[in-house]
């Protein structure tokens, strides 16, 4: 019985453990719901149709409404609510200008 009693004392002591060596905890990345709207609709453009398909967060000149615009060509974006199709202008801060039908047609 004495063995046990030491063989306890041994393990279970505080003052014969050794200090382990903690990790600093770091912080995850927290995406948030539209970021990872805009990766998964970035997933199925690339696996269905094998295009860029790019989602982003916009001010719509037509609808004047905080909505989605979505991209396949370089710079121009479709206002999910009214479809209609938009530039975008970077300057400082990104805004959508409304388009006529001579640059559609280029």
């Amino acid at each position: 019985m004495k063995k046990y009693v030491i063989l306890l004392h041994k393990y279970l002591d505080s003052s014969n453990r050794k200090s382990s060596k903690t990790k600093k905890r770091t912080r995850a990345n927290k995406s948030t719901n539209q970021q990872k709207l805009a990766d998964l609709v970035e997933a199925i453009g690339k696996h269905m149709f094998n295009t860029r398909v790019k989602m982003e967060w916009g001010k719509c000149p037509h609808c004047t409404a905080v909505t989605q615009m979505i991209s396949t060509t370089k710079n121009y974006y479709r206002c999910a609510n009214c479809e209609e199709v938009v530039r975008q202008y970077v300057n400082g801060c990104i805004k959508y200008l409304p388009l006529n039908t001579d640059a559609l047609n280029r």
